[in-house]
């Protein structure tokens, strides 16, 4: 049997320039995960588990964060972050790519986001409701098929994500793996277990929490949902911990 930790990154930096970097509010998520998970290895899989991340700015500072709140010791925490394997397979949907052929004005998060304000000034909506929904509509135009201009496809992303698990899985030298990933992936991942349509597909990455951990287990080459999104180690703490982006 191999169990598969799948790690949602901490909370990104929505409103800011480059929101593919942890917040200081997504820097510390990760570090209670990790706090959290020191004091229920009861089993040291700390010592058994492979490590694995996408290669974007925010899952390996997650990850780095997760192992200072685990180990507590700065240089046993930086062996520990050089250990971890790069695969760019884990990457998130391109999303400036998803938004910027919605409306070719809307080149990041920010931008998107300074828009909405600006409509919500004028037209007096909840801006993030108002965002909520802009976003949503872009998705929904990425996932129709209709239109072929994306770098990467739905069915691309979708296939990108199974096979690199499937990869991942076939060459681990562990039984255990953790992969510091994002909720686009976690969520077409779960797709796949669960044999979800696409709209179902996208209300569970919706649901994701920052800094959660959903755990799949692989038996004779069948997957298994053993548990979704738990942020235990948040809620133990105060519900503000709690966000989404």
């Amino acid at each position: 049997m191999i169990e598969v930790y799948l790690v949602r990154h901490g909370q990104a930096s929505f409103a800011e320039q480059d929101y593919d970097k942890l917040s200081a509010k997504g820097m510390e998520q990760a570090r209670i995960l990790g706090s959290h998970w020191q004091i229920l290895d009861h089993h040291n899989t700390i010592e058994n588990l492979q490590y694995y991340a996408g290669s974007l700015l925010r899952h390996k500072q997650t990850a780095d964060c997760f192992f200072e709140g685990l180990l507590k010791q700065s240089d046993s925490s930086n062996q520990m972050s050089e250990s971890i394997i790069i695969h760019a397979g884990f990457n998130e949907l391109d999303h400036v790519d998803v938004l910027s052929c919605y409306n070719n004005k809307w080149q990041s998060f920010q931008a998107m986001s300074n828009s909405v304000k600006q409509s919500h000034n004028q037209n007096s909506n909840d801006p993030m409701l108002a965002f909520e929904h802009e976003f949503h509509q872009a998705i929904q135009r990425w996932v129709s098929g209709d239109f072929d201009e994306y770098k990467e496809s739905w069915m691309q992303f979708k296939h990108r994500c199974i096979t690199s698990l499937q990869e991942v899985i076939n060459t681990a030298e562990s039984k255990k793996l953790m992969i510091f990933t994002s909720g686009g992936v976690i969520g077409m991942i779960l797709g796949y277990i669960l044999k979800l349509n696409d709209e179902e597909m996208l209300k569970i990455s919706q649901q994701l929490v920052n800094s959660s951990i959903t755990k799949v287990t692989v038996i004779n080459d069948e997957f298994k949902l053993n548990y979704f999104n738990n942020y235990s180690h948040l809620e133990m703490l105060d519900q503000e911990w709690l966000s989404y982006f």
